[in-house]
């Protein structure tokens, strides 16, 4: 049984136990109750070890400064997510973008129209970081009307939202990359829905270590996860992104950023911009032409 487990905290405290949930659910997420109310932290996944649990948050209580707050657990409730997903997803608007799924096409004069049917969970374009990341492209399509280079690397592609968003801004080929096999399956769907499927491939698999991956340059690389697996794949990233490349990086809080910043600049990258919506943040990074 999949369940959810939640628990409210001042705003201090979001980042010490959006961590200290995030190995206890397949996803996580986290919002304002109400003003003054503090924050709800949510995961979603299967029933956790309680006493794995308690210590956990025992622990981010204690690095916060703050009481430990009640855990709830309760059932997810058995729904069809997709009819769900489906019911209440509407055209969504960033910078040029306009999502929507395929049983509402909106006149979008001057817009790229991405149709997007998301599946079970992978994701619509609701989200903060989704949409920072669709500014930050179409921001670099508007400095940059060209890339140098033919590939693009969408990495945690989900329901392949940002590959879309490259294929039909720039016409270039992209490659997806997911853990999920269906999240793969349904990106290679939309591609489909979206007139792109020459130009995106989806597929399963870890990082960069994917053979798909490994010993490829990449003229764009974005990827829209967690702090701490952008992290450990900084190296990864910088040996796949071509010089004078753009990385475009969200799924983080803006409290997490300088940890997301140093170990990028540790690896001879160059911060570009960072931009935040809320709490949410997400930096863009480029590739020197010269240099080790």
């Amino acid at each position: 049984m999949r369940v959810i487990v939640s628990v409210v905290v001042p705003p201090s405290a979001v980042l010490a136990f959006s961590e200290a949930l995030e190995p206890f659910g397949e996803s996580t997420s986290a919002f304002e109750v109400e003003p003054d109310a503090g924050w709800r932290i949510e995961a979603i996944g299967r029933r956790p070890d309680r006493a794995r649990l308690a210590a956990a948050v025992a622990l981010a209580a204690a690095a916060a400064g703050v009481a430990e707050p009640e855990v709830e657990i309760r059932p997810l409730p058995e729904k069809d997510w997709l009819k769900e997903s489906l019911r209440s997803f509407q055209p969504i608007a960033a910078g040029r973008f306009l999502m929507h799924p395929s049983h509402s096409r909106p006149a979008a004069p001057g817009k790229i129209a991405l149709c997007v049917d998301a599946g079970e969970a992978f994701g619509t374009g609701e989200h903060e970081t989704t949409r920072l990341c669709l500014l930050e492209i179409d921001r670099i399509a508007k400095c940059r009307p060209r890339l140098r280079g033919v590939r693009a690397l969408d990495m945690g592609c989900g329901s392949g939202i940002l590959s879309l968003a490259i294929a039909r801004r720039w016409r270039i080929g992209v490659l997806g990359v997911d853990i999920a096999p269906e999240a793969a399956r349904i990106a290679r769907d939309n591609a489909r829905l979206n007139g792109v499927g020459m130009l995106m491939t989806a597929t399963c698999g870890y990082g960069y270590r994917l053979r798909a991956v490994q010993g490829r340059q990449f003229a764009l690389i974005v990827a829209n996860i967690l702090q701490r697996p952008l992290i450990a794949m900084a190296p990864g990233l910088a040996r796949g992104l071509a010089r004078g490349g753009r990385a475009v990086l969200s799924g983080f809080y803006r409290d997490q950023a300088q940890a997301v910043i140093a170990a990028h600049r540790a690896q001879g990258l160059t911060l570009e911009r960072m931009a935040a919506i809320g709490a949410w943040c997400a930096v863009t990074f480029r590739k020197p032409w010269t240099g080790g």
